[in-house]
């Protein structure tokens, strides 16, 4: 309920690119943000925070085939979450040759997610995610 009262006063930049953050069991995704006057927002940007993720990929736009059987996640944010995913099937496939008894020991549901920016997209192997707005932080060197 959360994640959509704050879509109701900011949307996700049409125009922004994605940045992604991975390490063991998490996936960040950050991305610039508008008002609903469709201004941009320089004081935050979005954040999506992918709980469980054990795939995760950056692909151009022009690599990517499966918008077409997903449902929105998010209102004004572009992410969605893809039904009957061969993407899911096919890590699915990898994981077993790797863990051939990994679907005994973790009894997760996992979600592919497909999350728009400008010119890519990534997509997600999840449990779950959740959506934030945060403050810029000035870059430490």
């Amino acid at each position: 309920m959360e994640n959509k009262s704050l879509t109701s006063c900011f949307k996700q930049d049409p125009q922004s690119n994605l940045s992604i953050t991975i390490s063991e069991g998490l996936c960040e995704v950050t991305f610039l943000l508008w008002d609903l006057d469709d201004q941009e927002v320089t004081t935050h940007k979005g954040r999506l925070i992918f709980h469980g993720c054990w795939a995760a990929e950056y692909l151009g736009v022009e690599t990517n085939t499966c918008d077409r059987s997903s449902e929105p996640c998010l209102p004004n944010i572009f992410l969605s979450a893809i039904g009957k995913s061969h993407w899911l099937s096919h890590k699915t496939q990898q994981r077993a040759e790797i863990y051939p008894t990994w679907l005994t020991w973790d009894k997760n549901d996992y979600i592919h997610y497909l999350l728009r920016g400008h010119d890519h997209r990534i997509q997600v192997l999840a449990r779950s995610f959740e959506f934030q707005i945060v403050a810029w932080e000035s870059p430490k060197f």
